[in-house]
């Protein structure tokens, strides 16, 4: 999947998981191979057409471009988005979403709740069961499906399918425009995410999240 324009991967394991590092190295090489002038750290905020039509005008930072071309590459999730019934947590209690985690050093002690099964969500629920935590698990609908079929890699299939080549109108619904990911892990070299894993393993699984009075929290049962 490691595969820029005119710069395909060139290591030894086109099936494995490069390392974070590796992955940046990747990103500055490629940079690098056509010497792009680069603005990092640049906020912009406003991107508007030129009064003949022809391009862009980009505003960033008190500074205004001119393009040709923009192509908005911000991500399918940009902004955070917490249950609606969070609002009314104590302050005295950590609340994190998942762009903040970094491990589970990160967090107070004690057990922790992990509200939705995303991708995301299942993720962190096993690396704070790894470390020693007692997790709770706030399910979802969100599905699974393994990590490899047939020798290959799950997205391998996907992008053969042309799964990741569908644009907004060829979607069965709107709603897939923000569906979540189903469960599946790149850590270790990539493996499945079983919820009933979960389960046997001592996370504990409950319903939906759906109100908090004080330090109580109510949950749909499933």
């Amino acid at each position: 999947m490691t595969q820029l324009p005119g710069f395909a991967y060139q290591g030894g394991d086109p099936d494995g998981f490069l390392p974070r590092e590796d992955i940046v190295a990747y990103l500055e090489q490629y940079a690098a191979s056509f010497h792009s002038p680069l603005h990092c750290g640049v906020r912009v905020t406003a991107v508007r057409q030129q009064p003949g039509g022809d391009g862009y005008l980009v505003e960033a930072n008190q500074t205004t471009l001119n393009a040709r071309n923009v192509v908005l590459a911000t991500g399918a999730f940009p902004k955070p988005k917490f249950p609606t019934a969070s609002a009314t947590l104590p302050e005295d209690i950590c609340q994190m979403y998942t762009s903040e985690y970094r491990n589970p050093q990160s967090l107070p002690s004690g057990a922790v709740l992990v509200v939705a099964t995303g991708q995301s969500g299942c993720q962190i629920a096993e690396d704070l069961y790894e470390s020693g935590r007692q997790v709770y698990l706030s399910t979802s609908r969100c599905g699974r499906f393994p990590r490899r079929y047939r020798g290959k890699d799950s997205t391998w299939w996907l992008a053969r399918l042309g799964y990741f080549d569908r644009t907004v109108d060829q979607l069965s619904s709107l709603n897939g425009k923000s569906a979540c990911n189903p469960h599946v892990s790149g850590n270790k070299g990539g493996h499945d995410i079983d919820l009933r894993q979960f389960a046997r393993q001592g996370i504990i699984l409950l319903g939906r999240l759906q109100a908090i009075q004080g330090k109580h929290m109510q949950r749909e049962e499933r």
